[in-house]
C-alpha cells in the first residue's frame, strides 16, 4: 500500500469511506485543482491517492483493473487517454452495479459473468442496428435504450427475453 495513517489532507486512511470520498463538484482553492466532498475540499493528487488506497485496501484492485481495462480497449478509445482516472471514478460511484448503465451488460458480460448469468433480460431489436441484443430490465423500463449491439442511444422493440448466454453475447 502507498501509505498508512491520515493523508496530507489529514483524512484517517484506515476508516475513510467511498460515500465520503462522492464528490459534489470539481473546484479551484487558489491554484490548486480538487474535489468537495462530505470531508471537504480535497486537492486533485491527494484525492486520488486516496482512492487508490482505498481500492488496495478493500480488495478492490481487480475490480478498478477490470474497469480501466474496459474503458481503455471496449469503449471505441473515447476514454483510453485516462482511462484509469475514469475507471477510479466509476468505481467510487459505483457504476458497475448500476443497471441504468449502459455499459452494464457489456462490463459483467466479460469481468464479472457470474452477476448476469442466469438472469433474464429483455431483448430489444434498435432502430440503427436492426439486430436483437438484451438490455437491463432497468434500462428497458424507464425508456433508457440504447442498442446493444451498436450503443448508440435510440428507439427499440421489445421482442423477447432471455437469459444470457455469457460465453456468446454479442461484443460491442
Amino acid at each position: 500500500m502507498p501509505y498508512t495513517g491520515a493523508g496530507a489532507s489529514g483524512i484517517n486512511l484506515e476508516t475513510v469511506t467511498l460515500e465520503e470520498l462522492q464528490y459534489q463538484y470539481h473546484a479551484i482553492s487558489g491554484k490548486t485543482g480538487g474535489y468537495v466532498t462530505r470531508l471537504g475540499f480535497i486537492e486533485e493528487k491527494e484525492f486520488r491517492r486516496i482512492l487508490e488506497y482505498i481500492v488496495l485496501r478493500d480488495y478492490d484492485g481487480w475490480l478498478v483493473d477490470s474497469l480501466e481495462e474496459y474503458y481503455r480497449y471496449d469503449t471505441s478509445g473515447c476514454f483510453a487517454k485516462d482511462a484509469r482516472w475514469h475507471a477510479l471514478d466509476a468505481y467510487l460511484s459505483g457504476l458497475q452495479d448500476n443497471e441504468r448503465w449502459v455499459g452494464y451488460l457489456s462490463f459483467n458480460r466479460k469481468y464479472r459473468p457470474g452477476l448476469i448469468k442466469g438472469r433474464t433480460f429483455p431483448i430489444v431489436v434498435a432502430e440503427c442496428c436492426h439486430k436483437p441484443g438484451p438490455i437491463t430490465q432497468v434500462q428497458f423500463d424507464e425508456g433508457r435504450t440504447t442498442c446493444p449491439i451498436c450503443g448508440r442511444f435510440t428507439g427499440v422493440k421489445l421482442v423477447g427475453s432471455g437469459a444470457i448466454d455469457t460465453e456468446k453475447m454479442e461484443e460491442r
